[in-house]
């Protein structure tokens, strides 16, 4: 018997950004469930009554709703897909723990208020949880962290993260994978703001890690387009990790023929399998619904992204002029 699933709100994530019904794979929550024979969409909510009524009739969902509180009340509902305006993610999550919703999928960041975001989590406990950093539902991202991790590329010597738009909104999705890769930074220092947008300003940053590698976190806000990427120098190579996740080019090391010192080779590509990141991870919340466990992505994990993310917003505010500030754990500097 298929789970049964409701979305509220219903913008791009929600649905949207698959042109078409899928048939293969998808980017959207609706997409991703319609892919799976053990969910079906039953209802969806969003006071917009135009995306309302195109998101019911291309997703052919029978009920549609205003207000999601009474959809909540009236619905059969496993599992509901969060896909509102950040703002309003706390309000929907209490909503639905009161109604004993069993599993939440929340998009990203948790929260714009970190002691909001620490509430969340604490009231979701004992509940099915994902929220939406949808590279961690890439394998060939997992596999690369493995090799990392094994030294297949010996060590490790420096990164460089650079992100278009504000930081939580884009910036957050590195700092998590970085996180996810290399564990949480002992060792924050702000720069400068590269873009002074008030909801969610650019800012060019230094993560420190345990093992001593640095992370030069970089905005970039000149360009009329959108791009994330993270490019890891080390001892036997460079690896690059372009087009939002979507692809990896790796350079391995070679003699030079000319200047007798060794270089990087022509660069290798490959795709990563990016395209069902989003059908993964309902799969995941799936598979802890009937067997238990976690999801590669809880929002403790979402959590800790955003306390990295406000710890350097901090020092901006504290900062004055060009005066680079530092955090550290357990200490402000």
């Amino acid at each position: 018997m298929a789970f049964k699933v409701a979305i509220i709100g219903c913008g791009g994530i929600a649905g949207g950004y698959d042109r078409n019904v899928p048939t293969e794979w998808s980017i959207s929550h609706a997409g991703a469930y319609h892919l799976h024979s053990d969910t079906k969409l039953i209802a969806a909510a969003d006071p917009d009554p135009k995306a309302l009524q195109a998101f019911c009739r291309k997703w052919k969902v029978k009920c549609g709703y205003s207000d999601y509180h009474e959809m909540l009340r009236k619905e059969p509902i496993d599992i509901v897909s969060l896909c509102l305006p950040t703002a309003r993610h706390a309000e929907a999550l209490t909503a639905a723990v009161t109604h004993g919703i069993r599993a939440v999928f929340c998009e990203k960041p948790l929260s714009n208020d970190l002691g909001e975001a620490s509430r969340m989590v604490d009231l979701s406990r004992g509940r099915i949880t994902a929220v939406n950093y949808f590279r961690r539902w890439n394998s060939t991202l997992h596999e690369l962290a493995g090799d990392l991790r094994d030294g297949r590329f010996g060590n490790l010597i420096s990164i460089t993260m650079r992100y278009t738009k504000g930081l939580l909104v884009n910036g957050s999705h590195l700092v998590d994978l970085l996180i996810w890769f290399f564990g949480k930074p002992q060792r924050l220092r702000y720069i400068r703001t590269a873009s002074d947008d008030p909801d969610d300003p650019g800012v060019d940053f230094l993560m420190n890690f345990d093992s001593g590698l640095t992370a030069y976190c970089i905005q970039v806000s000149q360009v009329p387009y959108v791009f994330v990427d993270v490019d890891i120098l080390a001892e036997k190579g460079r690896i690059v990790i372009g087009q939002r996740g979507q692809e990896i080019t790796t350079y391995e090391i070679a003699e030079d023929s000319h200047y007798r010192f060794p270089i990087t080779t022509k660069p290798h590509r490959m795709e990563t399998q990016w395209r069902n990141c989003t059908t993964r991870a309902v799969q995941e919340i799936i598979n802890c619904l009937k067997n238990g466990g976690t999801t590669a992505c809880t929002m403790k994990d979402a959590l800790g992204t955003l306390e990295v993310c406000h710890q350097v917003l901090d020092l901006k505010k504290r900062s004055t002029g060009h005066t680079a500030l530092i955090y550290e754990t357990g200490n402000d500097t």
